[in-house]
């Protein structure tokens, strides 16, 4: 047989119950405003140095850290993140730009252009050029 409440019982049990709507209100909404994070992106392989995979390496690199922006969110994560996907001779040249927890690179842009210089292609416009005419 259902026991009756009084009313000031059945008010309090009003009050937690609006209290509790609040409060799952409130997460939910807290969890809505968080973003998701990316979908990571598989790793670039490892750059060795080899003249002919440079630009391939930057595009891959370029797209990683651009899908990925938000776990990458400083231009020291994006060059840290960077230097690991350098292996052999690549890697050996860039160690002159570290001292010891500082990278001396100011951006991204700075990172490709020293890449370019030590591994690119010297004469890119001849060698497209050649390229095409082997077509």
């Amino acid at each position: 047989m259902p026991m009756a409440m009084s009313i000031t019982e059945l008010a309090t049990a009003l009050v937690r119950a609006q209290a509790f709507q609040d409060l799952l209100e409130r997460s939910s909404e807290s969890r809505m405003s968080q973003p998701a994070r990316s979908t990571k992106l598989p790793d670039p392989d490892k750059f060795s140095g080899v003249r002919t995979e440079l630009e391939d390496f930057i595009t891959q690199l370029q797209l990683k850290i651009r899908a990925n922006a938000d776990h990458y969110p400083t231009d020291y994560a994006k060059l840290g993140y960077a230097i690991t996907r350098l292996k052999g001779i690549a890697l050996k040249q860039i160690t002159s730009k570290l001292r010891g927890d500082d990278i001396q690179f100011e951006d991204m842009t700075e990172f490709y252009t020293f890449l370019r210089s030590a591994f690119g292609d010297p004469n890119r416009a001849a060698t497209a050029r050649e390229e095409l005419s082997n077509l």
